[in-house]
């Protein structure tokens, strides 16, 4: 057998090696570092009430299609929007008119 053809080898063996254990071990770490935590092991308040503001400028957005007015903040400070439902009852009249009108998907029939 050639040198060349078993250095070759040697060459995809090693690099195959190095990538797997390079990615376990980056996996390990941002498994660590983006771990979300439920409510019961979330012990900080500060962190909790953020995500859930986050949570509900998002949820806008998503609905509404634009940024939330100061006001609209200011009023739904320290409620958990986490539902399209929840979000819904925070709206006025004229928001919900002005809702993009959205179309359910359905598969394409045989």
């Amino acid at each position: 057998m050639p040198l060349w053809f078993f250095a070759f080898i040697l060459w995809i063996f090693a690099g195959s090696l190095i990538t797997f254990l390079t990615r376990r071990w980056t996996a390990q770490y941002y498994i660590e570092a983006l771990k979300l935590r439920d409510d019961a092991s979330d012990t900080d308040p500060y962190q909790r009430g953020f995500k859930d503001g986050v949570m509900g400028i998002k949820m806008y957005y998503t609905i509404l299609e634009k940024m939330p007015d100061s006001h609209w903040v200011l009023t739904n400070c320290m409620k958990r929007l986490d539902t399209r439902a929840k979000l819904l009852e925070t709206l006025s009249q004229e928001e919900l008119d002005a809702l993009p009108q959205t179309t359910v998907y359905e598969p394409p029939r045989p």
